[in-house]
């Protein structure tokens, strides 16, 4: 692969922000990066008539180190009021990194809070070697003193699940979600952030009834998103001052799909849609 070569400004670099549908494999990044973590969205740990009929995941970078997340949930129980284990699922880092839990929680992540209906829940951390840790409503748990794969170093073999108890009235429940992460970063840009979509397939409606995307950059940046979970261009506002543009992947590109190039001098872009179903597929960047 060749490197991103500047378009616009001279000053700006170049960002990949992939929206993914799927995690990516432990391994995806060998040794040409670091791969901090994923965001990624609140899901039943078991089956549940619960829907998400709203959304508002807001992302933004500070300083080129750290990306802040905070999503807004609003959640509709038919129901009467039950209580539920939600889980969020963080993949461990990879590449030229230190895998190893600190003080039991993922390396690059902190910050996390979840806030519901008005007050905050704690929550615990879980370490899983595969997508089947959900056993009848249960979350299993592997034990690092035992666990046969590995623990440190570069790679691990498990990731991490942040859960909670939800007590979900009937009605509608609002959750205010935040977590911060170390930027990732690679020999072909400047810092890649990633974000899990297919999460909202597990809830009832398996859709995001209303759902609306807020991405806050420093300013004089460029950056693309992959055209995975829209059509157009003018799916999109800039609220400020910037452009955006139709790439086409190719094979001397890095992209592995069509996307928009954003320009942005300052400001933030914005996207909302209705119903959006996420399809299973992912795209390696």
């Amino acid at each position: 692969m060749k490197n991103i070569k500047k378009i616009a400004i001279p000053m700006r670099q170049k960002h990949l922000l992939s929206l993914l549908f799927l995690f990516l494999s432990m391994g995806a990044f060998a040794n040409d990066g670091t791969y901090f973590a994923a965001g990624n969205q609140l899901i039943p740990i078991q089956e549940t008539d619960i829907s998400v009929q709203k959304e508002i995941l807001t992302v933004k970078k500070i300083n080129n180190q750290f990306i802040e997340v905070a999503v807004y949930y609003e959640f509709f129980n038919p129901s009467k009021e039950k209580e539920l284990i939600v889980g969020f699922e963080a993949i461990s880092p990879s590449g030229d990194v230190e895998g190893a839990p600190k003080k039991g929680l993922h390396p690059y992540m902190r910050d996390f809070t979840v806030n519901m209906n008005g007050s905050p829940l704690k929550y615990q951390v879980a370490y899983v070697a595969d997508s089947l840790y959900n056993q009848n409503g249960k979350i299993m748990n592997i034990d690092l003193a035992n666990f046969d794969g590995s623990t440190s170093g570069n790679y691990v073999d498990f990731f991490y699940v942040y859960h909670f108890k939800a007590k979900f009235k009937k009605g509608m429940n609002i959750v205010k979600h935040t977590y911060t992460f170390d930027v990732s970063g690679g020999i072909d840009y400047n810092f890649q952030f990633d974000y899990v979509l297919t999460a909202a397939n597990r809830w009832a409606n398996k859709q995001i009834d209303d759902f609306t995307l807020n991405i806050e950059m420093e300013d004089f940046e460029d950056f693309y998103i992959d055209k995975t979970f829209f059509k157009r261009k003018d799916e999109w506002k800039i609220e400020g001052v910037g452009k955006v543009r139709d790439i086409n992947a190719t094979a001397n590109s890095p992209l592995d799909c069509n996307a928009l190039e954003f320009a942005v001098k300052s400001g933030k872009v914005s996207l909302s849609k209705e119903k959006l179903q996420p399809e299973r597929r992912a795209f390696h960047l």
